[in-house]
């Protein structure tokens, strides 16, 4: 048997020499440079995402301030867009009124706390959420949907009255921190808890094609 080659069963597997990492002093001033560079950045990065979705305690509550520096004072999120929509994106979230006027929030999977599934949950809701800025989408399930949000959240707000879809435009600012838009609400459809909800219209049929057609002539 040759050397650096072992058999097994009629084949051969090549072994290669172990290749030993590159020491750390041996390395240029550049690439130094560069891997504490890249360092820096995925821990940064990892930090805001903790921030964001990680469990509440005071290892979040630590990343949290230098989220916040890192997005809102240096204004990372308006010029990448990485960690969320630009300035002039809208939320659109789901609130409803019980007895007395009151505003409750509606669809919200952290009732019980934070969880993996629940921040999964969340994640569908906000883009299922963002489609009902469209008024076809609206008109296609909206009522449907917001009928079933006040079935589903009767037990958590009784004397639900109805549900809403909002849109809200966030407050935008400036390099000089001055307000260029303010906050703005604006309700985008409303539906009463136990109204029925409008039929979908039927689709009009497919004209007849092929063999089809031609029995239809016949």
């Amino acid at each position: 048997m040759e050397e650096g080659t072992a058999g097994a069963g009629g084949a051969d597997v090549a072994a290669g020499p172990a290749r030993p990492g590159v020491p750390w002093r041996t390395l240029s001033r550049k690439k130094k440079v560069l891997r504490v560079l890249a360092a820096t950045f995925a821990t940064l990065h990892l930090g805001c995402a903790w921030a964001t979705m990680g469990p509440p305690g005071k290892l979040r509550d630590l990343f949290f301030v230098v989220a916040h520096y890192y997005t809102s004072q240096l204004r990372m999120t308006t010029s990448w867009d990485m960690f969320g929509g630009p300035p002039d994106s809208a939320l659109v979230v789901v609130e409803g009124r019980v007895r007395g006027g009151h505003r409750v929030s509606l669809a919200n999977p952290f009732r019980r706390g934070w969880n993996v599934w629940a921040r999964v949950v969340d994640a569908r809701l906000r883009k299922m959420h963002q489609k009902l800025k469209k008024k076809g989408h609206r008109n296609r399930w909206g009522d449907a949907y917001l009928e079933y949000v006040c079935r589903t959240e009767m037990r958590w707000h009784p004397g639900l009255r109805d549900a809403r879809v909002v849109r809200i435009d966030p407050e935008t600012k400036n390099d000089d921190d001055e307000v260029t838009a303010p906050l703005k609400r604006r309700t985008l459809m409303r539906h009463r808890c136990g109204q029925p909800t409008p039929a979908e219209p039927a689709r009009p049929a497919r004209p007849a094609q092929g063999r089809d057609a031609a029995e239809e002539h016949e």
